[in-house]
């Protein structure tokens, strides 16, 4: 057997990766690599190709992705319970927060009077970072989704918000 034979799925992946559609570059990939592996002389190559995904696996935790009118935001592969994970920079849109499994977990519209301070609270002050008092970050919208063990929190900013998503222990 060549290295060819042992590594085809290298450069299957890697064309994957060039591709604007990539969760349907990934998806034909995968495809590909299944159907060549059935093919004689690729069967130890494809047991390589299973090794290595299941090597790459960071954890038994799925992956988070956040997408805002069907782009993706954020992916976060790797976090550990009761982490706080932190996206910032958002600006107004239709949010969707998935597990990479597929599973959506918050919808959610976010408009300016969610994720700009003087939007969300025009009366408030807004807390600068020199006042650094034992305050808490005031949340425009809090929920608690999949039976209260995902708490997910929209912090408006002065020019874009913050979303906080915490895993319960």
């Amino acid at each position: 057997m060549n290295s060819y034979e042992q590594l085809y799925f290298i450069p299957i992946l890697d064309d994957a990766t060039k591709q604007v559609d990539r969760r349907d570059a990934y998806r034909d990939a995968l495809s590909s690599i299944d159907a060549m592996g059935a093919l004689p002389g690729y069967h130890a190559g494809h047991r390589l190709f299973l090794q290595f995904i299941a090597a790459a696996r960071p954890s038994s935790f799925p992956g988070l992705l956040l997408e805002c009118d069907g782009e993706l935001v954020a992916r976060i592969a790797n976090y550990s319970i009761g982490e706080e994970i932190l996206i910032s920079d958002l600006l107004p849109g239709h949010y969707r927060l998935s597990l990479s499994i597929g599973r959506v977990i918050w919808i959610q519209g976010l408009e300016a009077r969610d994720l700009l301070w003087f939007s969300a609270f025009p009366s408030a002050p807004m807390r600068l970072a020199a006042t650094s008092g034992d305050e808490e970050p005031v949340p425009s919208i809090e929920d608690t989704v999949m039976d209260g063990a995902i708490t997910v929190r929209v912090f408006p900013g002065l020019h874009s918000g913050t979303i906080s998503i915490r895993i319960a222990p």
